[in-house]
């Protein structure tokens, strides 16, 4: 497997949990007060 394809799976899956993390911080703010 190549470095590239291999740089750009992480960087997938690394903006993959901060979006999943974001939706969910939005999805259920009241959780937080």
């Amino acid at each position: 497997m190549p470095n590239q394809v291999l740089n750009a799976q992480i960087e997938i899956e690394s903006s993959l949990l901060v979006v999943m993390a974001a939706f969910d911080c939005t999805a259920k703010p009241r959780s937080r007060v």
